[in-house]
């Protein structure tokens, strides 16, 4: 029988506004998905947005997941245990408070190009085992955007860095407070 080891699981988007939600997983806690073309023939998002609410996660894979976009406007997220905690081809937090702990990366954006990661507002803690803030994207100065907001990212590995990105990232605004050990990727 096939089954899912998610928590709460779309195949195309998800759309938080209120209320609280709590999920213990041992896949990803809350996952939004486009691998699979729509009953009506469309092809689905990924998309995954939370306006509000408070959200309590406990996972042993990633904690938020869109094949998409991942979106934060305003909440309460706590993701207590995750391997990674945020996770989408691209993040951006606009509004609410975000925690992460996680074994490997907090953050992590799979776009190759453009901005992967954009924290405009709200608060943003990172407690991570591999990379606090990690964008696959390539491009130049722009992969992670910091333009305001409130964003505290520690990385506890030796090997990863507590901000990461392919194509280095670009500061406008906000208060940004990154560490990591000695022996970091200081790239």
């Amino acid at each position: 029988i096939a089954y899912s080891a998610k928590g709460i699981k779309a195949s195309n988007a998800i759309t938080i506004n209120a209320g609280t939600i709590t999920v213990k997983a041992v896949d990803d806690a809350i996952h939004a998905d486009n691998t699979t073309t729509l009953e009506n023939g469309k092809t689905p998002t990924g998309n995954l947005t939370v306006n509000g609410g408070d959200i309590t996660v406990s996972t042993k894979d990633d904690g938020l997941h869109a094949d998409g976009a991942l979106t934060v406007n305003g909440g309460n997220i706590k993701v207590l245990t995750a391997y990674e905690g945020v996770e989408g081809n691209t993040i951006t937090v606009k509004g609410g408070n975000v925690s992460v702990t996680s074994s490997d990366d907090g953050f992590n954006a799979c776009a190759t190009s453009g901005t992967g990661i954009t924290i405009s507002g709200g608060t943003v803690y990172v407690y991570a085992g591999g990379d606090g803030i990690d964008s696959n994207s390539r491009a130049s100065y722009s992969a992670i955007a910091f333009n305001g907001g409130n964003t505290v990212i520690i990385s506890t590995s030796g090997g990863n860095s507590a901000i990461d990105s392919d194509g280095g990232y670009k500061y406008t605004g906000g208060r940004v407070l990154a560490i990591m050990p000695s022996g970091g990727m200081s790239s």
